[in-house]
């Protein structure tokens, strides 16, 4: 045996050798692992299958809903514009009502300041030409 000498660099040569190939093989699934993953592939790709019919049911679903949501939304937008003209001839009409209501708020507070004019003394009831010529000296 003493004769028999090796060179250490061959060894480390042939050791990371064999620790290459068993790192390499250390991820490699056995048989039975490969088996149920497969399975359960199997299972998923079936199951997506199966809702192929859902998933256009879904797609069919959705388009129509998109389809009346744009027709609903196309008859409003007619209907606002059909609409616009008595809305502008409501908010002219409005305008001039509150013109109307400024005039007619305006004479009542002439009216009113012209009864708080009136003298204290009076206690009997007036009569025409007494509130004509009140008024003419207003």
């Amino acid at each position: 045996m003493d004769d028999i000498r090796v060179d250490v660099g061959v060894l480390d040569t042939a050791y990371d050798k064999w620790a290459k190939e068993d790192d390499s093989l250390s991820g490699v699934m056995n048989s039975k692992l490969t088996k149920v993953k497969n399975a359960d592939m199997r299972l998923k790709l079936e199951a997506w299958k199966s809702r192929a019919g859902e998933r256009k049911k879904q797609k069919k679903f959705t388009q129509d809903h998109g389809k009346e949501v744009r027709k609903i939304f196309d008859q409003c937008q007619s209907l606002f514009s059909v609409d616009k003209d008595l809305l502008v001839a409501c908010l002219e009409e409005y305008t001039a009502f509150c013109e109307v209501r400024r005039d007619h708020n305006k004479d009542c507070k002439v009216i009113n300041n012209f009864l708080c004019e009136l003298p204290d003394g009076s206690h009997q009831a007036l009569e025409l030409p007494d509130l004509e010529r009140l008024q003419k000296n207003e």
